[in-house]
């Protein structure tokens, strides 16, 4: 397996199993940039900033980078409120669901 930044029981439990997440900065600017537009003409819609969900977040890197390019290039507002949530049910034994009741 690859090395990669915060690597833990997960990410070894998760490349046995076959499953990847590989957040890069294309990835993210073009889903950014695509949720920027659609989240926006919502908002005009609802007369409100609408609410994005991340449901299945695991430790929530994707919202964290998402909220950045949520707010464009140019630091204005962003055009959504961004959550996430995981209840960690998929969580490898002894990885990121221990280590957050410990912490």
């Amino acid at each position: 397996g690859g090395l990669v930044a915060g690597r833990n029981a997960l990410n070894i439990w998760m490349e046995r199993r076959g499953v990847y997440e590989l957040l890069t900065t294309e990835l993210v600017g073009a889903l950014g940039g695509y949720l920027r537009g659609r989240l926006a003409r919502l908002g005009r819609r609802l007369g409100r900033r609408p609410r994005l969900l991340e449901a299945g977040a695991a430790d929530g890197h994707l919202v964290a980078h998402l909220r950045a390019s949520l707010a464009g290039e140019r630091g204005e507002a962003a055009v959504a409120d961004v959550f996430a949530c995981d209840d960690f049910s998929t969580a490898a034994p002894g990885g990121v669901r221990a280590a957050r009741s410990r912490g």
